[in-house]
């Protein structure tokens, strides 16, 4: 099941920006390394609930989208855009549109964005992007 939420994510980034690079550790450490410090992203899913309905169970998965950037020389105009994919990123994860053709995946709640300069790292942020997806199971 996570597997799915993972592969429509990533499909959705790749859709627009094929240039983006995994960071394919399982938690944030702080340290993902200068080579993924520019145009990569991580996925974080945690803390899943789960309901019982008559004939299948729904899982409700927090999920964080995590979109790291460098500032360089042109740290505002980088900032922005790395803010504009982000918009463009969370606006086709959940466009009903993209996630109907997922059988599994019912819904994906908006979330929000936050952003935060990266500590120890000269000029570079990271963007995250929060959603939900609700996915059913039957048994």
């Amino acid at each position: 099941m996570i597997s799915i939420i993972r592969s429509y994510i990533k499909s959705q980034i790749l859709a627009n920006y094929p240039d983006l690079k995994e960071n394919k550790s399982a938690f944030y450490d702080d340290d993902i390394g200068e080579i993924l410090i520019d145009r990569s992203y991580q996925i974080t899913i945690s803390n899943i609930t789960n309901t019982l309905r008559t004939d299948y169970r729904e899982y409700e998965v927090p999920c964080t989208l995590s979109i790291f950037g460098t500032g360089f020389r042109n740290e505002i105009s980088n900032y922005d855009t790395l803010l504009d994919k982000a918009l463009c990123i969370l606006d086709n994860i959940i466009d009903l549109r993209k996630f109907e053709t997922v059988p599994q995946i019912v819904n994906v709640f908006n979330g929000s964005i936050l952003s935060e300069q990266l500590i120890n790292t000269d000029n570079s942020f990271k963007v995250d992007i929060n959603f939900t997806v609700t996915i059913a199971y039957t048994e």
